[in-house]
Order: C-alpha cells, then sequence, then structure tokens
C-alpha cells in the first residue's frame, strides 16, 4: 500500500534526475529499502517492476539486473515470479509503451523489463510479447501512407500544408481588371505589415476548417503508424538484446522486420523510420548464431539496399556495388555453410537476402551465352553464380527441415519459384525440394503442404512435377479435395503431361480425395490461367 501511494511521485522525480548531472541520493538504495528482506512479497516485487528497471536507477546498478537482484532480496524465486504474474507484468509494459514516447524514460525501464522476462522466461515469452510489434508495425497502415501525407504530417499542428483559399485565388481572379488585382494586393501587403490577416468570407473560412479537419485526420493516421512502427521495432530489439535470442524467436522478428516494415511499409518506413530500421537490423544480426562474425553486417546491410532502403545505411556500406557484396557475401556463406550448416538462428536472418537475390535475378552484368552455354568449365557471370550458390546453401539445409524453427514454408517457395524463374537451377532445386520434403514428413504443417500445392499451378511442367514428388511425403488426408492437384490428374499427350497425370492420381487416391461440387467450384478460377495445359 505505501509504494502504490508513493510509486507515481517516485517514478516522476526519477525520470526528472535522468538530466541532472548529480542527484543528492542513491535510488537504488531507495528502492531496496523499499523491499525488506526475505519479505516474499510478489506484489510490491510486481509493482515496483517499472521502478527497477528505470535508466536513473540502472546507471546506479551496472551488473545485471537491478529487478531481479531485488526479487532475490525479497526471498522470491524470479522464475516463479515472472511466471505466475506473466499477465500482469505483460499488461504493464504494453499500456507503457503505448502511453510513452519511444524517447522517454518509462518506455526505456519497459523495454528493459522485457529484457528481464526473456532473460527468465526464455522463448515462450519473447514470442508472446513480439505479438505487440506484430500489432504495432501494420504494413497494411503503413501501405496507405502516400508521400503527400507524409508532408502534411511534418507540418506543425494548426498550420496548413495546403492552403485551399490561396488555391482559389486564380478562379477567383481570372474575371477581374489588373487595376483590381493590384488594388486587392496592396491591400493583402498592407494587412501583413500590420500583423493582420485579410478578412476571410464565409466560404472561405469553411474552406480553411474543411482543410484543417482533413490534414488533421491524416496527421493523427500517420502520427499513430509512425508511433507504431517505433515502438515495434524497439520491442524487437529490446528482445533481441536480452541475452541469447533461440531459432523461434529470431525467425518471428525476422518476419515482423523484413516482411512487416522493410517490404509492407517500403519508402513509408524509411522515412518514418529511418535508422532506427538498421540498429533493429543490426541487433538480429549480432545474435544470428553460426554466423561469421564478419559476415553479419554484411547481410544486413545487403537485406537493406537490395529493398531499397540504401538511405537508412551509413556511407561506408554503400560504396561496394550490390553485385560485389553479394558475390563476396555468398562466396563465403557457401563454403562455410557446406563444411558445417548453419543453426535456426543464423540461417532465417540470411533467408531474406536470399528472397531479395532470387527476385532480382542477382546482380551484375548478365553474360550471353553462346555455344559454350552447356560447357560446366564456361565461366558464369557473377548474377548466375549468387542464384547458384543460393541453390547451393538451401541445399545444405534442407536436411534441418524436421525442424520447426526453420522457415520451411519460405524455402519452399524459393525453390519454386527459382525453378520456374532460371531453368538452369531446375535439377539442383528439384533435388533439394523432394530432400527438403523428405526431411518434413510427419512434421510438416498446413503452411508447408499449401506451399508446395501452390506449386501445381507453375506454367512448366517440370516445376508440377518437382511438387508432385515432394507431395509425396506430406500429409494431405485433411483434404478433402484440391483443385491444384485435380488439374494436373488429366494432362495427356506429352510424355511429362502424363508423368505428372500420374503421380497426381497416385496422391489422389491415396489420400481418399472425392470429386465434389466444391471441387467444381474451385476449378473455375483457374480457367484464366496463363497455361494452356492448366485451362486445359
Amino acid at each position: 500500500r505505501l509504494w502504490a501511494m508513493m510509486a507515481p511521485v517516485v517514478l516522476e522525480e526519477m525520470t526528472a534526475s535522468v538530466d541532472r548531472d548529480s542527484v543528492p541520493y542513491k535510488w537504488t538504495r531507495i528502492l531496496r529499502a523499499v523491499v525488506p528482506r526475505n519479505c516474499g512479497s510478489v506484489d510490491l516485487l510486481e509493482a515496483m517492476a517499472l521502478a527497477a528497471n528505470h535508466p536513473a536507477a540502472l546507471r546506479e546498478h551496472s551488473q545485471g539486473s537491478f529487478w531481479i537482484s531485488l526479487v532475490q532480496q525479497a526471498g522470491i524465486d524470479p522464475g516463479e515470479l515472472c511466471h505466475g504474474r506473466l499477465s500482469e507484468l505483460k499488461q504493464t509494459i504494453r499500456q507503457t509503451m503505448v502511453d510513452n514516447t519511444t524517447s522517454s524514460a518509462m518506455f526505456t525501464a519497459a523495454m528493459s523489463l522485457v529484457k528481464d522476462l526473456v532473460f527468465v522466461c526464455g522463448d515462450y515469452l519473447a514470442l508472446q510479447l513480439l505479438e505487440f510489434a506484430r500489432e504495432d508495425i501494420d504494413p497494411t497502415k503503413l501501405a496507405a501512407i502516400s508521400a503527400e501525407d507524409i508532408e502534411v504530417w511534418q507540418t506543425p499542428a494548426g498550420q496548413l500544408h495546403f492552403d485551399p483559399v490561396s488555391s482559389k485565388e486564380p478562379e477567383r481572379n481570372s474575371g477581374k481588371k489588373k487595376d483590381d488585382l493590384w488594388a486587392e494586393q496592396l491591400e493583402r501587403e498592407i494587412a501583413l505589415k500590420k500583423g493582420q490577416a485579410r478578412k476571410l468570407t464565409k466560404e472561405e473560412q469553411a474552406l480553411v476548417e474543411r482543410q484543417h479537419a482533413k490534414e488533421n485526420e491524416i496527421r493523427a493516421r500517420v502520427d499513430s503508424s509512425h508511433k507504431g512502427l517505433h515502438r515495434g521495432l524497439a520491442l524487437i530489439r529490446a528482445v533481441a538484446q536480452s541475452s541469447s535470442v533461440a531459432s523461434a524467436c529470431m525467425l518471428t522478428s525476422v518476419r515482423i522486420v523484413v516482411d512487416q516494415a522493410i517490404i509492407g511499409g517500403k519508402s513509408v518506413s524509411e522515412r518514418l523510420a529511418g535508422a532506427e530500421i538498421y540498429s533493429t537490423m543490426l541487433a538480429l544480426s549480432r545474435v544470428a548464431d553460426g554466423l561469421e562474425a564478419g559476415l553479419r553486417v554484411p547481410i544486413a546491410v545487403g537485406i537493406l539496399r537490395a529493398r531499397g532502403f540504401a538511405g537508412v545505411v551509413p556511407e561506408d556500406w554503400t560504396r561496394e556495388s550490390m553485385e560485389d557484396l553479394a558475390t563476396r557475401v555468398y562466396f563465403r556463406l557457401r563454403v562455410s555453410c557446406e563444411a558445417q550448416a548453419l543453426p535456426a538462428a543464423g540461417f532465417n536472418f540470411l533467408l531474406p537476402l536470399m528472397k531479395v537475390t532470387a527476385e532480382a535475378g542477382g546482380w551484375g552484368r548478365k553474360a550471353k551465352r553462346g555455344v559454350e552455354e552447356h560447357d560446366e568449365y564456361a565461366v558464369m557471370d557473377h548474377a548466375a553464380e549468387q542464384l547458384t550458390m543460393t541453390v547451393d546453401i538451401l541445399g545444405f539445409h534442407a536436411h534441418f527441415g524436421q525442424s520447426e524453427d526453420m522457415p520451411r514454408r519460405e524455402m519452399i517457395e524459393l525453390l519454386v519459384k527459382l525453378m520456374a524463374e532460371q531453368a538452369m537451377l531446375l535439377p539442383a532445386c528439384r533435388a533439394n525440394l523432394v530432400r527438403l520434403a523428405e526431411a518434413m514428413e510427419d512434421t510438416d504443417g498446413p503452411a508447408e503442404r499449401d506451399a508446395l500445392i501452390a506449386g501445381l499451378t507453375r506454367a512448366d511442367s517440370a516445376v508440377r512435377n518437382a511438387c508432385l514428388a515432394a507431395l509425396d511425403f506430406a500429409d494431405l488426408t485433411e483434404l478433402d479435395h484440391s483443385a491444384e492437384l485435380w488439374l494436373n490428374v488429366g494432362g495427356t499427350g506429352a510424355v511429362a503431361l502424363e508423368e505428372n497425370a500420374e503421380l497426381a492420381r497416385t496422391l489422389w487416391a491415396d489420400n481418399g480425395m472425392e470429386i465434389s461440387p466444391e471441387l467444381i467450384a474451385d476449378i473455375v478460377r483457374f480457367l484464366n490461367h496463363q497455361a494452356s495445359e492448366i485451362r486445359s
């Protein structure tokens, strides 16, 4: 009760003391005095979680967690407290994040508490906390923000970015004589010198009020996305900095930062978050287990530059061309991964670079091949080398398919994409895809199954054949039917089509699928498919 009464005042004074050069008292001593030894008060320690992680206290306590030391002083097991009051502590963190800016001392305290909780509870809690970041970084809202919206948001509140009255002047003055226009202009200039604004008509005042309302709505929308983006990135950094981040946590973090903030937000995220995106990628790179120390920053930089975020990268890291950067990184990775595959955390961090490499088709001048194009000793251009090494690295990790910590869905989608778009890589991609599917057997889920089924609608029959072969290891028994699979059942004519049809019929029968009205309805959407083999 005593702490509940004094906590607001203490926290306010702690925040005020952060900017002072010296404080006549020690906050750590005050907080320790509040906690009697072996008191066993869980309520007290829960209530003190933010105060004990406040920057004013932490600058006096440089070793370990001050809050955990208070918990131990009270004779309480930190694990029991964190697990027993998990819901309340999460709510404290969430509320503090929403109520404060990322630059405030209270927000910093909440992030310090995140590190303590993740240190004690591990990935179980980290994944729950990262859901806050997933909610805050909304790619749909970010994509809806235009460049003009950001300019409106940057305009100080109370001022108009666009003046509807001035824009009406040419139209209003179009029928007036030069003498009249000159008189009006002189009147405005005299009023301006006197510090008086020209009196607006009722119509003009209504226009201004409507514009204010419109720009205030835009400003609020952009500000909400700006705060959410900064909150989410700060939380991801806090989770990454809490001792060691395991593989499952890395996969979730990378998906949020790369897929939602970078790919989803595009240039809007760059303008709203700037260098914070770079800082977050660096924080993740430091806990990308298995990667050589000298490769972590180049991989982070490569992902950002390839996605158009070169503006957030330090200038020193932009002098090397993407062609040279990617080639150098992939050569070192290919050699090291062949000797020893990366653990899940390192591979999850690397995957976004491999995905954007496939999307770009590699970087560098594409060599025109002549009669020597099938010569195994012919020199490949850098772009082809990068793609080839990407497939090799995927192959070195295919046997980890049984681990749910690996990005199995993304690996499948990447291999299918490379097969469909890079004919020279088809045999290697097919072999790696089948090996991955075999390793996933009995552990795959709907996401992996659907990724393979999606490959059955690719235009190239060889790609469909590879996906059919991989589906032999997948569990399809939950499906009553599959339109994509049925499209491959009726192939006739070419040998490849007949082989695909045989594989598809076998999968259909082995998994007990049936023809139904729902199947017919599903097939209709493929009537305008780009591939004639699928349409027919």
